[in-house]
C-alpha cells in the first residue's frame, strides 16, 4: 500500500488529509509503499498518523529517536499544536 492511499484510508476528512500530505518531508514519500520506506521516514510518517488522530492525550516515548533532525522542529510544533 502506497503512503498516499493509506491516509486517505484512515483520514476521510480533507483537511486533515491536506495537513499530512503538506507536512514537511511527506510529498517525497507519499507515492512509495510503505514497506519501501526507510525506518526513519517511517517513524515519522507513524507520529503525523498518530497526532493527527482524534485522542484525549498522545503519550509519546522518545518521539526523536531514528527520526531526521530536520524534522525534530516539525515534530514539536505538531505537539505544542
Amino acid at each position: 500500500m502506497k503512503v498516499s492511499s493509506l491516509i486517505a484510508m484512515v483520514f476521510s476528512d480533507g483537511e486533515v488529509q491536506n495537513r499530512l500530505f503538506y507536512s514537511p518531508g511527506v510529498a517525497s514519500f507519499e507515492n512509495q509503499r510503505i514497506g519501501a520506506l526507510s525506518l526513519g521516514m517511517l517513524k515519522y510518517f507513524e507520529f503525523l498518523l498518530l497526532a493527527n488522530m482524534h485522542h484525549p492525550f498522545l503519550m509519546l516515548d522518545e518521539p526523536f529517536s531514528m527520526i531526521d533532525p530536520l524534522f525534530h522542529d516539525v515534530i514539536k510544533e505538531v505537539i505544542k499544536y
